[in-house]
């Protein structure tokens, strides 16, 4: 398993959420299941701003980090839990 498929499963397994260190800054990605409406969102977090996005392939190619997504940055990052 490569290193943008190991960060894809940790994120769908949704059991914490995944923290992450690129170029020195914090970031991290928020999977949460809302038993209301049935869905999933997943906040992106990075060096102070968030995005919500509701889908695990959106949550690897939205471009949150300076400009890149996690997939573009996967094996620069240092996965911090």
């Amino acid at each position: 398993m490569n290193k943008t498929e190991l960060i894809k499963t940790q994120i769908a397994e949704g059991a914490s959420i995944f923290e992450f260190e690129y170029n020195g800054l914090d970031g991290n990605v928020d999977y949460y299941y809302i038993q209301e409406t049935k869905s999933i969102e997943i906040l992106l977090w990075f060096n102070g701003e968030e995005i919500t996005v509701y889908d695990i392939d959106s949550a690897m190619n939205t471009k949150f980090i300076n400009g890149k997504s996690l997939a573009e940055v996967a094996d620069d990052i240092k996965i911090t839990s």
